[in-house]
């Protein structure tokens, strides 16, 4: 236990060679003790500082021995991912992703046992709350009859007792009262019930933002995973076409996990600001291609909101212009520029245009004929916003989209 305990301080204190000594140190006391389950933590411990130094051979011998079953699930969650991380590292692409796959179905199986648990708590606590509401409505309720039965008594003995014109005053005054208690009874209860169902609405809608927001969230975490894998295969690939269509596809994945990035963290869960959107999106391609001041980027926005079934497309079509710019047009000039620009035309109406100072197109280049995947996907797109593409060569390539929302 002392050597695990130095181990854990070494590796706190960035000093591995001393850590891993007393993991080693740790490992041959536990292999000699008499508790059968130390062996299988002390292996778990050192397979993992080995993970963390990136010393994933010496991680694979501690980790063969151990079997699933032994730990809770979120320490089985760890080793998958261990065992993804090694297998990953080995080029053992197929084995990384069942590991990968295991990983995620128990972290997700503790993230839905957790939210079961709460959800659980919250109908116990709604059902209490209720049976305690039902309970005082019930003693309201026989409260109310006790005092119906009073003032009938009362009106009676009057009845029997007042003469003349006394009795007929009397009894219009105690039927007077009557009416008004019951209308203010009436009232004091629909306004209870209304409180109560506007509290009720409120926090169905803070739930709901709330899951939306989750939904947004885990959308672009799965998006940056499948990035990440496609970033670890693309180390493994030499074929320049397929490293390039990976890193298409990167660029493309990005854009769609940049809008749910901006939902989720924005106030509005359903509009997304294409301005903020917009100078995200420049700034990671300039990061992707380093770009530096090689190429300058001219941006007028609007201050323009769209949905995200606008927006998606719209990210994609800008993604696909921007980068094949950036690709083609310039030719290793360091004085060029591409201008993007989106303003609103009508109540319904938008116009983006995407514009450098590159070589521009080949003059006899057929663009109904021209079949590139950049291409298409722009053309597809503009036809799914109810738009038309237009492609020109004025100083350089000019596309403008004119897009009509609903």
């Amino acid at each position: 236990m002392a050597a695990q305990v130095k181990a854990y301080c070494y590796d706190g204190l960035m000093q591995y060679k001393l850590a891993e000594k007393y993991f080693l140190l740790m490992m041959a006391y536990y292999r000699n003790s008499d508790v059968p389950y130390l062996p299988a933590y002390g292996m778990y411990d050192i397979a993992n500082f080995y993970v963390q130094q990136k010393k994933y051979s010496k991680a694979a011998y501690y980790l063969k021995d151990l079997h699933e079953g032994n730990f809770n699930l979120s320490r089985e969650r760890d080793i998958n991912l261990m065992r993804f991380k090694i297998d990953s590292a080995a080029g053992k692409t197929w084995s990384a992703i069942k590991y990968f796959q295991q990983y995620k179905r128990l972290n997700d199986s503790i993230f839905n046992a957790t939210k079961s648990g709460q959800i659980e708590e919250l109908q116990i606590k709604y059902a209490t709350e209720q049976k305690e509401r039902d309970l005082a409505f019930v003693t309201k309720d026989r409260q109310l009859q006790y005092e119906k039965a009073n003032h009938a008594t009362n009106a009676r003995n009057i009845t029997l007792i007042g003469i003349g014109m006394l009795l007929i005053v009397v009894g219009l005054l105690y039927n007077s009262y009557r009416i008004n208690q019951k209308k203010t009874i009436e009232i004091d209860r629909k306004n209870k019930e209304l409180s109560q169902l506007v509290s009720e609405k409120d926090s169905l809608l803070e739930e709901k933002e709330w899951l939306i927001k989750e939904v947004h969230h885990r959308v672009k975490n799965n998006l940056q995973i499948v990035m990440s894998l496609l970033q670890r295969q693309s180390s493994f690939i030499n074929n320049k076409e397929a490293l390039a269509a990976i890193r298409n596809s990167e660029h493309r994945m990005h854009s769609i996990a940049l809008i749910h990035q901006k939902l989720y963290q924005s106030d509005s869960l359903m509009l997304v600001n294409m301005n903020d959107y917009i100078n995200d999106m420049v700034g990671y391609l300039q990061e992707c291609f380093d770009l530096g001041n090689r190429i300058r980027f001219e941006k007028l926005v609007a201050d323009i909101n769209f949905e995200v079934n606008v927006a998606v497309p719209m990210g994609l079509i800008l993604n696909e212009a921007i980068t094949n710019s950036i690709k083609y047009a310039f030719n290793g000039h360091r004085d060029g520029y591409i201008r993007i620009a989106l303003e609103q035309t009508g109540e319904n109406d938008y116009l983006l245009a995407i514009a450098d100072n590159g070589r521009g197109l080949a003059v006899d280049i057929d663009l109904e004929k021209m079949n590139s995947m950049g291409f298409n996907l722009m053309r597809g797109l503009s036809k799914q916003l109810g738009g038309k593409l237009s492609v020109s060569n004025d100083h350089g390539l000019v596309i403008i989209i004119a897009v009509r929302t609903r």
